[in-house]
């Protein structure tokens, strides 16, 4: 569930009384300060994927949040960390899971999104379920069929 920041500390712990934390995935970016989740994981061990949060702060703040279970990055607004294989490998190295995911993309961008997450061996889902926005009876004007991914610069970027 993503919540875009929208919650305070305590409106999401009365949202969270109500469902057991297996009932849910993932609680995304569910607080308006994001650090008062160290707070929220006290008493709610519901598990947390940020993305937001991480733009704002960087990883390094939540590494030792017990409920962080997932980093959300979105190439196409943070690039210039794609440069830091190893933040990757140490994310995935201490079970956090490192997920691309991009809104409404177009099926080159999400193709390109998954040829990041396969280049850097992340085996988790990733946000590809924006595609079916993109869908063939949906009338754009052109086809993605002909553009190959040559042309694509994310799946150029050196990694």
């Amino acid at each position: 569930l993503d919540f875009n920041e929208t919650y305070s500390l305590k409106d999401l712990q009365q949202f969270c009384d109500h469902f057991e934390p297996s009932s849910i995935e993932k609680l995304e970016d569910p607080l308006k300060n994001p650090l008062d989740l160290f707070s929220l994981a006290k008493t709610h061990p519901h598990s947390i994927s940020l993305e937001e949060g991480i733009r704002k702060l960087g990883v390094t703040p939540f590494l030792s949040l017990s409920t962080l279970k997932a980093c959300e990055f979105k190439p196409t607004v943070d690039m210039p960390i794609l440069r830091e294989k190893d933040l990757f490998k140490n994310l995935t190295n201490q079970k956090i899971d490192v997920v691309f995911s991009s809104a409404y993309e177009t099926k080159i961008g999400l193709t390109c999104i998954g040829y990041l997450a396969k280049n850097y061996g992340l085996l988790t889902p990733h946000g590809l379920d924006t595609l079916d926005i993109f869908s063939p009876d949906q009338n754009l004007g052109f086809s993605y069929d002909a553009y190959p991914l040559s042309h694509c610069p994310i799946c150029l970027f050196e990694t």
